[in-house]
């Protein structure tokens, strides 16, 4: 979240709506919906801060699609 600038890029180019901004700029909130991901890697490939990065772990699954919902915020 340090490197997120609010550009919206990756929540623009996400095929299935993973990534929501709310806000703008240094004052956005990301809202992440793993339940959603295909893990298709767009969202790090047009991130111009590199501020997501694809990694090897894709084993994820839970009980309670809540439980699938990420809220990321910058600290102040």
């Amino acid at each position: 979240m340090e490197k997120c600038i609010g550009c919206i890029l990756c929540s623009g180019i996400c095929p299935t709506k993973a990534i929501e901004l709310v806000g703008k700029g240094n004052s956005a909130e990301i809202k992440y919906y793993l339940d959603r991901c295909i893990y298709c890697g767009e969202c790090a490939e047009v991130c111009p801060k590199d501020a997501i990065m694809m990694t090897e772990e894709f084993e994820v699954a839970g009980f309670d699609r809540s439980q699938m919902h990420f809220s990321y915020k910058k600290e102040k």
